[in-house]
Formats: C-alpha cells, sequence, structure tokens
C-alpha cells in the first residue's frame, strides 16, 4: 500500500516547514501490533519520507514523525562528548545512545542506560567513533500530550491526528509547487 497517500497537503507542508526549521526529521515507522519491528529514520527531504511511506508493505503501519530535533548531542565518541551530556541530560533521566544514519538507513540503537557511570562507561568504549545522544523519543513524550499537540509530532495509523495545517489554510499558494511534487512523484 502507498501509505504516502495519508498525508495531505496540509500536512507536506507542515513537514516541509519543520523540515526548513531543522534540516531533519526523526521518523518511526512500525506496526501497531508489533513494537520491536519498529525502525527509525532520520530523514532530510520530503522524498526520502515519501519512498518511506510509499514502499511499506505491512498490513497494519503506524509512523510518527517528530518535529523536534532528536538526538542532539551529536559528535565523536570521547570525554568532551561526555561532558556536554553531563551538562545537558538531567541526573537518573534515561538516555539512548544511536549511530545516526539517514535514509534509507535505519539508525543503530548501540547503547541506553539511566546513569552516568554507564554511560561514561560505554562512550570510553565507542571512543572515536560517531555517535548521539538523546532520550529516545518514544519514550520521552507524555503520550496524551504528544498526540494532542500536532506541532511536536504526527501520528499515522488509521487515524490521522492532524486535519489541517493553518499556514496551508491561509496560503495554500506558498506550498503549491511542494504539494504538485509530492502528487506529482506518486
Amino acid at each position: 500500500m502507498n501509505y504516502a497517500k495519508l498525508l495531505s497537503p496540509h500536512h507536506v507542508a507542515a513537514l516541509h516547514d519543520w523540515l526548513a526549521e531543522t534540516g531533519e526529521l526523526y521518523v518511526q515507522v512500525g506496526s501497531q501490533y508489533d513494537r520491536a519491528a519498529a525502525n527509525a529514520y532520520f530523514i532530510t527531504d520530503l522524498g526520502q519520507l515519501k519512498t518511506l511511506l510509499s514502499t511499506q508493505s505491512r498490513p497494519s503501519f503506524e509512523i510518527y514523525i517528530f518535529r523536534d530535533r532528536q538526538y542532539p548531542i551529536r559528535g565523536i565518541a570521547s570525554r568532551d562528548l561526555f561532558d556536554e551530556v553531563l551538562r545537558t541530560i538531567p541526573v537518573c533521566n534515561w538516555y539512548t545512545i544511536i549511530a545516526r544514519h539517514t535514509y534509507p538507513r535505519p539508525i543503530d540503537y548501540i547503547g541506553a542506560g539511566k546513569n552516568y557511570s554507564t554511560l561514561k562507561e560505554e562512550i570510553m568504549e565507542l571512543e572515536g567513533r560517531m555517535i548521539a545522544i538523546g532520550m529516545e523519543p518514544m519514550d520521552y513524550y507524555d503520550w496524551r500530550s504528544m498526540l494532542s499537540e500536532p506541532v511536536k509530532v504526527m501520528y499515522f495509523a488509521a487515524n490521522e491526528n492532524v486535519e489541517s495545517y493553518e499556514e496551508y489554510t491561509e496560503s495554500p499558494g506558498r506550498y503549491a509547487d511542494i504539494i504538485r511534487s509530492w502528487e506529482d512523484s506518486a
């Protein structure tokens, strides 16, 4: 099934603006019935997102597209990167370490925990590798507020949680080329 058709022109316009703000979107794709089979991607343009959505063959489908930059602590695994984590992630908060890739390659989860000593050990074991660290967005957000605030995330499955985008409603001409490109490449 071509799940790209789930996105209305309002969604595409909003996602275009989100990409312009951050340069990337964090996208989690999976089955409604098997969360362990989910994959996460960093998308850097709408064409990648459309390809991802249109090539899914799962009988059930769930996608989360996050607006904010995820795994914001990025760099070469080192003592300096660990020091940045100490300044950024509060004590006793969960963290996840990933190997950050862009679509079509999904991200690789390479570490996780809840204390600084474990984090320091993991970073030192990965020394010299390019990594990204942050709180896993699927664990971090309060689900009720996340799904009621479409400015932070879009969710698609059987139903959509975003039916209109005010900027598109007010200025559809601004997005005409983007929407046409989205619809023409289906």
